[in-house]
């Protein structure tokens, strides 16, 4: 049952080829945009939209998820003995938030960069800030 305003987004499984765990993406992304009037959901399909009441959709396209250089990441790691600091991944993924009302796009947020970690670790800095965009934009 949706509470009186607020704002509920259904967030799909984002779609980034083999490259991601995207159910935990999915969790992930639905975690971070619940916050003062928005209410995210995990959903899989249009009936879910319609059962969870959704005021938004929310669909994720990882459009490039690609090694970075690791020439400056392993000097990295071997100064500071971090394996971890070896990776580092050059991202592009586009945000569509669309109502549900009248399906239009409501905001497009897209978001790229370089991001440290593993593939995981910089999948969720780059939806930390789209989620960022996405709630000022619904505000």
């Amino acid at each position: 049952e949706k509470k009186t305003g607020i704002i509920r987004i259904g967030v799909y499984e984002p779609k980034s080829g083999d490259q991601l765990q995207t159910s935990a993406l999915q969790q992930y992304m639905a975690g971070i945009l619940n916050s003062g009037k928005v209410e995210a959901v995990t959903i899989a399909s249009a009936e879910d939209v319609k059962k969870f009441d959704c005021d938004y959709t929310l669909t994720t396209d990882f459009t490039k998820i690609k090694q970075a250089s690791k020439v400056g990441g392993l000097l990295k790691a071997i100064k500071n003995t971090d394996p971890n600091a070896a990776s580092s991944f050059n991202i592009d993924a586009t945000f569509t938030v669309t109502s549900v009302a009248d399906g239009t796009t409501k905001l497009q947020p897209a978001v790229s960069g370089k991001y440290d970690g593993k593939a995981e670790d910089a999948a969720r800095k780059v939806m930390d800030e789209a989620s960022r965009q996405i709630l000022k934009g619904l505000k």
